[in-house]
């Protein structure tokens, strides 16, 4: 735990609404071993919808769904400011994630011309291609580490080519982004966007003396209001794809591949009907929420049944939301058939994740090529499954078994 449960509580909070709760200590929560986003829930059946914990800074979670959207849809009372918890006053700059309207609406127009769904499925040839090479790799071995073999390095490799970050520094991208997500914010925090912000410059650097078919020169012939983006909006919104490209789809695809491993006939399934291919990664999207994220009160105002005051923190762990029974009958359960499923996997909102159309592409196109290429499979059981959490869930290694 980060801070002791005897810490006084706020004032204004009563003792009805605390309950123990530390995002950075759930990795080791038994209730998560099995299904992590599913083991969540005990927070629906044992704690009030919005609570109080004096953990990591004392701080409200929401954990309903149309709380956590009443948060991302208001940026007036939940400010993106602090995007972490504990609060600190030496926030990283992720423009345009930590701007609030109207100030953030330029620079977020800037990023959607570059995730536009058209110039996104320009993108698919190389996205299989790639996909079809990695699995390739492993095929004829029947197991592998799905996810740091075939689901990480796929959206990593688009990402980092996209963005003009050099492929040999992959390992050391990989490495700082999982250390950065399973810590609190704090100094390491701040060390670790130091090196972040290092090897960024150094690429901004050799884009102005040599420009390339990439985002970072893009950037840098961006303008906003009249004049051209400034060093430091750069290097801002550059750390934001970093953090974001080099993880949150490799994620959301190791848990679509541990959820198949587990369900043979839905295997059979989508191999014999690729019409269903869409409708399950839909699901996957529900159930496999990995982004938690946090907000700065800015006005005293309630959420629920709970009175929050300026300079509060409220966290949304955004897998709730898709496990929710009040928004999705028998969330538990995984149905193909399910009309509109309703979760909050890329966030909503001002801030909705501007990359949503190119990880829902990248999810089907593995997807697909996996089945056509690899059989029947199953978790292997001589392989532990390790399961990070903090600010974005991911598992550390996933064993997959195959026929060959």
């Amino acid at each position: 735990m980060n801070q002791a449960l005897s810490d006084p509580i706020p004032d204004h909070v009563p003792a009805s609404l605390v309950f123990p709760f530390d995002l950075y200590a759930l990795s080791d929560d038994p209730r998560l071993a099995d299904d992590t986003q599913a083991g969540l829930t005990f927070l629906h059946r044992g704690a009030p919808d919005v609570f109080f914990t004096p953990q990591n800074g004392g701080h409200w979670v929401a954990t309903r769904h149309d709380l956590m959207r009443e948060v991302l849809m208001n940026p007036d009372r939940f400010s993106s400011a602090q995007l972490g918890v504990p609060k600190t006053a030496t926030q990283s700059r992720l423009i345009p994630l930590s701007l609030d309207p109207p100030q953030h609406t330029p620079y977020r127009r800037i990023l959607m011309q570059h995730f536009a769904p058209k110039r996104i499925s320009r993108m698919a040839d190389d996205i299989r291609m790639r996909a079809i090479g990695l699995i390739e790799q492993v095929r004829e071995r029947g197991s592998c580490d799905f996810l740091n073999e075939v689901g990480m390095p796929l959206p990593v490799q688009v990402f980092m080519d996209m963005m003009g970050l050099p492929a040999e520094k992959f390992d050391v991208f990989r490495a700082i982004v999982v250390e950065w997500f399973a810590t609190p914010n704090g100094p390491r925090r701040q060390v670790l966007a130091g090196t972040i912000l290092g090897h960024l410059r150094e690429v901004i650097d050799q884009r102005k003396a040599t420009p390339q078919e990439d985002l970072m020169t893009a950037l840098l012939s961006e303008s906003i209001k009249g004049r051209p983006l400034s060093q430091d909006e750069v290097e801002s919104m550059a750390f934001l794809l970093f953090l974001a490209g080099l993880d949150t789809v490799a994620n959301a695809a190791g848990f679509m591949m541990a959820r198949l491993a587990r369900m043979p006939e839905l295997q059979r399934n989508l191999r014999e009907d690729s019409a269903l291919v869409d409708p399950f990664i839909d699901e996957v999207l529900r159930t496999s929420g990995v982004v938690t994220t946090a907000r700065l009160v800015t006005q005293d105002c309630k959420l629920g049944e709970a009175v929050l005051m300026k300079g509060d923190m409220v966290l949304c762990p955004l897998a709730l939301a898709g496990m929710d029974d009040r928004v999705n009958s028998d969330p538990l359960e995984f149905k193909l058939d399910r009309k509109s499923p309703a979760h909050l996997m890329f966030a909503t909102g001002p801030h909705l994740c501007v990359g949503h159309f190119l990880a829902r592409l990248e999810l089907r196109i593995l997807l697909q090529e996996w089945l056509r290429l690899v059989p029947q499979f199953s978790l292997n059981p001589n392989v532990p499954r390790e399961v990070r959490i903090g600010s974005m869930t991911a598992f550390l290694q996933l064993g997959i078994k195959w026929s060959t």
